[in-house]
């Protein structure tokens, strides 16, 4: 007895590096927005503590600018670090892209809800200080993505 052949098929199959690169911005942006929103309840709480902290001091306005800059840009890092992570470590520069612009768009519109909100900066000190949020999402998406060493030991 002799078995059906199989008709081959008219479609070309993809390979997997093109099928890869094709869904890598809409996974791109759905990871982005999760991580967005869990960078945002745990620097939520994180604020609520520095706030505690800095409320028992003597003046509670003289480190406020610090406090609220050192969380910024750590949040900064925590985002792109984990839109990495949830793609998979896939494209760090695209994740540290799209996490600095979430991250600016969401400050912009911040600002606009809350626009005399005690700006103790100047101007241009605080447009650098925001334009230093893509290289700081960037490099928390490129450690995120960064291969350990191993060491290799000689056994005798």
């Amino acid at each position: 007895m002799s078995t059906p052949k199989r008709k081959a098929s008219s479609k070309r199959r993809r390979s997997s590096a093109q099928g890869e690169h094709e869904a890598l911005f809409p996974t791109l942006i759905k990871n982005t927005a999760l991580a967005f929103v869990i960078t945002t309840g745990v620097f939520l709480l994180l604020i609520a503590a520095i706030t505690a902290l800095l409320l028992t001091t003597e003046d509670p306005d003289r480190y406020g600018v610090a406090a609220g800059t050192v969380l910024l840009y750590t949040a900064a890092l925590f985002l792109g670090s984990l839109t990495a992570r949830l793609q998979k470590k896939r494209a760090p520069l695209f994740c540290g892209i799209a996490s600095g612009a979430l991250l600016l768009v969401a400050l912009f519109l911040f600002s606009l809800v809350l626009p005399d909100s005690g700006n103790q900066l100047s101007h241009p000190l605080s447009v650098g200080l925001h334009a230093l949020l893509f290289p700081f999402c960037m490099a928390g998406a490129f450690l995120a993505t960064r291969e350990k060493k191993r060491v290799r030991r000689h056994r005798r």
